[in-house]
């Protein structure tokens, strides 16, 4: 048993780490586009190699789960079709002992999974949500690109041209409420970045400071001013500050999630706690999804013929659709009280069919 079990757990780690490769590179590509913007913008190698890796638990939530049925279909089709199976059964193994590895393989990964859905993924997307101000926290001066307008809270700046941390043309417009609007133009100067008070100095030299307050009657009101030179700060780290004040769902981790739920069913708030319910259950669902496809993986490799071999990545594909499909559409009921019992269906529904089906198969 020593040699079967480590002739199958050699080929489906193989062709799961082949296919988490293939698979995460294909779901990095949408990413990489926005990470070059940022790339572009001037930012550091370093800074960079940093936001990256913040996606990569994401990217690995879902592809871990496919690369799983995909080295579960392959391993078993190949085996089934070069009579490995047959000859194993003949010698009195059973169906059971010969998935044993894959068992072993998705319980792992199924642990791997709500750690990456519960804990690491929403501190990450959370971390991507500010990447753009916690980049700029790193290399201020980066984020201020030539021919582009920032936006930070209420105001934007626009830097005309740029060579290292000088700057010529630069317009910043503060909105300071719905009836008022100040607009900042310095002909040139330079950025100074103030790293233990979080904030950037813009030193603007041949400053035209300009209000416009919009009057009842729709009269405007412009007041002028001019400037030999002006400091404007910027502060970054308050910003962050009052975006890291209340989380949104979706970046709660697994503490976050349960105590929001208990503080919201004290105050009797019922479809938000249901929302919250049906987000949780969905990242456990999620990250219990390689157990789900390595069940309904096995029936189709074990009855595989060798004519049918080649169809298991299309078989593959079309699981990860119909799985996907339904969870996603799932969201529509996430109000209603029984929506995190709902999402559990997916991943019944596998493992019922598998079970149902590899019984069927052990009796032939």
């Amino acid at each position: 048993m020593k040699i079967l079990n480590s002739y199958v757990s050699k080929n489906l780690l193989i062709v799961f780490g082949a296919s988490i490769i293939v698979m995460s590179f294909i779901m990095m590509t949408g990413q990489l586009l926005k990470m070059l913007e940022l790339l572009s913008s001037g930012i550091s190698f370093a800074a960079f190699a940093k936001v990256f890796t913040f996606v990569m638990p994401e990217v690995l939530a879902f592809s871990i789960p496919i690369a799983m049925l995909v080295a579960v279909i392959l391993v078993y089709s190949r085996m089934s079709a070069e009579n490995e199976i047959t000859a194993l059964r003949a010698s009195g193994i059973s169906l059971w002992q010969i998935t044993a590895p894959g068992l072993i393989l998705s319980f792992f990964l199924c642990a791997v999974c709500l750690y990456l859905q519960l804990y690491i993924k929403p501190y990450c997307k959370f971390y991507l949500k500010n990447a753009r101000l916690n980049v700029l926290m790193e290399n201020p001066s980066g984020m201020l690109s030539a021919g582009k307008t920032q936006q930070f809270g209420n105001l934007s700046i626009t830097v005309g041209e740029k060579e290292g941390d000088q700057i010529s043309r630069v317009t910043i417009v503060i909105n300071e409420n719905e009836n008022k609007i100040t607009t900042i133009y310095g002909k040139n100067g330079r950025i100074e970045v103030d790293e233990s008070g979080k904030k950037i100095n813009l030193h603007l030299n041949e400053v035209l400071v300009r209000g416009v307050t919009f009057k009842e009657g729709g009269q405007i009101e412009s007041t002028p001013m001019t400037k030999e030179y002006g400091v404007y700060p910027i502060d970054i780290g308050q910003q962050i500050n009052q975006r890291s004040l209340v989380k949104r769902d979706k970046y709660l981790d697994f503490n976050g999630l349960v105590g929001r739920i208990k503080v919201m069913s004290e105050t009797d708030q019922k479809e938000d706690v249901n929302e919250l319910l049906f987000r949780l259950n969905q990242n456990v669902v999620m990250a219990l999804s390689p157990f789900a496809f390595l069940m309904i993986a096995m029936p189709f490799g074990f009855s595989s013929a060798r004519s049918e071999t080649s169809v298991g990545l299309v078989v593959s594909l079309i699981v990860v659709m119909v799985y996907f499909s339904i969870v996603l559409m799932m969201k529509n009921f996430d109000k209603y009280s029984f929506s995190h019992l709902l999402i559990w269906l997916p991943n019944l529904g596998f493992v019922s069919y598998g079970l149902y089906a590899m019984k069927k198969i052990t009796r032939t």
